[in-house]
């Protein structure tokens, strides 16, 4: 089974340990990113498939990096969710209009982010199972087809 892959990008340390140590507990692979301006380019780098952003980060912010990812063929892949120290992110992302999969109050216990990534991952997970799955049978009823 392969683990699911996060980059987080926050510029705050304690809310970037508190992220990174429930991935840790959550068995996800993960890289970590302090300074926006260099999220792009280890999400070309590393393709995660999924991006933790800051909403709010001093140099380039969360939607800003959002839409640098969903406009560039290399990144355009990538899961979004944010993080945001307000109460209302999900009016601000709905007026931003950036693809995203989930909002993430930091106010919030963290494991609401950690059950949402955990969730992404069984799905990925299944998903490879099954496919597996349909490969092993469309064999099955090849060789049994033949003779």
């Amino acid at each position: 089974m392969s683990s699911l892959e996060v980059i987080v990008v926050e510029d705050n340390e304690l809310d970037m340990l508190a992220v990174t140590n429930a991935l840790t507990s959550a068995g996800v692979k993960f890289i970590t990113i302090s300074d926006s301006t260099k999220a792009m380019e280890a999400a070309i780098q590393h393709q995660p498939e999924l991006a933790i952003l800051d909403y709010r980060m001093p140099e380039i912010d969360g939607i800003s990096l959002c839409r640098q990812m969903a406009s560039d063929p290399r990144t355009a892949h990538i899961d979004v969710m944010f993080l945001s120290a307000s109460d209302n992110i999900d009016d601000h992302l709905l007026g931003a209009h950036v693809k995203h999969i989930g909002a993430y109050n930091k106010s919030r216990p963290i494991l609401e982010l950690i059950n949402g990534v955990v969730m992404r991952k069984l799905r990925k997970e299944c998903a490879q199972d099954i496919c597996e799955f349909q490969q092993f049978n469309k064999e099955i009823i090849e060789r049994y087809s033949a003779h």
